[in-house]
């Protein structure tokens, strides 16, 4: 990444990916389709770059824009706007770890980094890019980057899914896909083909016709594990470990693993019911 002046003096910030011309594509493309939907991002073009190792190559060229990058602790309904559009370019990392992904412009948000979007993961690694926007649902739990950092509700996503799918009809997504300089051909048509797949599940979404999936709970949840636990079959040891961790030993264990020590550092017993229970899960 540096940073670059034109002949007007303006200010650039270019992105080679150290000459691969696929990750270019991806957060171009990316940032395409984001503007596409009406979230702001900044407006990324092509440029060239003079890269050390690659020489002149193609380069990510974003115009430096004003705002702080800042932490908030309360859920942002604005950002909460553009989640559909994060969930269905597989935006793992919308956010950032340190909430750096996120510029503020008078107090609304700019999506900055559009670098571990569709088969890319922020670091470079490929991950899956399947034909349902998953992250619909894992974004939102545990470790993904909307939980807590943004204000979403089921009826607002069905709303931002109805109007991607108005917005993103596989013609225009032809017109983007065609336009991003990818040098993989399969590359090209695999994120064709999902985000085509994508769009068409958000707009069953939108008609109510699939919904996000659920835990089962009550009498469904006691149903799913009786009928599941009825073909179990445990050694007489397993259920001694169970048993133990039921009873008195449950605390010691408890506090051994969230200690995060090595087993060799717990006692016999703890270790020996910690081996039973890892065998029989």
């Amino acid at each position: 990444i540096v940073t670059a002046k034109d002949k007007d003096g303006n200010e650039w910030l270019l992105k080679t990916y150290k000459g691969d011309h696929d990750r270019v594509a991806t957060e171009l493309l990316a940032n395409a389709i984001y503007r596409e939907l009406g979230v702001p991002v900044s407006n990324a073009g092509l440029g060239n770059s003079k890269h050390p190792e690659y020489g002149d190559t193609m380069a990510l060229a974003y115009p430096l824009v004003k705002g702080d990058i800042k932490r908030w602790n309360e859920p942002n309904a604005e950002l909460g706007e553009g989640f559909v559009a994060d969930a269905l370019l597989g935006n793992w990392d919308v956010v950032g770890l340190t909430q750096d992904n996120v510029l503020w412009n008078n107090g609304s948000p700019i999506r900055l980094d559009q670098g571990g979007t569709l088969e890319y993961r922020a670091m470079g690694q490929k991950k899956t890019f399947g034909p349902v926007p998953s992250e619909l649902w894992t974004m939102r739990s545990g470790m993904g980057q909307a939980n807590g950092t943004m204000d979403i509700t089921e009826a607002g996503m069905r709303a931002s899914a109805a109007d991607a799918a108005i917005r993103l009809t596989p013609a225009r997504i032809d017109d983007l896909v065609d336009q991003a300089p990818f040098d993989d051909e399969a590359m090209r048509e695999r994120i064709r083909q999902s985000l085509k797949d994508r769009v068409a599940w958000l707009d069953a979404f939108s008609r109510g016709e699939v919904d996000l999936p659920r835990p089962l709970a009550k009498k469904e949840a006691s149903d799913y594990f009786a009928e599941r636990d009825s073909g179990l079959e445990t050694m007489p040891s397993e259920d001694q470990a169970v048993n133990d961790y039921l009873g008195p030993l449950g605390s010691e264990i408890d506090e051994h693993l969230q200690s995060g020590e090595p087993k060799d550092q717990a006692s016999e017993e703890v270790r020996q019911t910690i081996t039973e229970m890892d065998m029989l899960l």
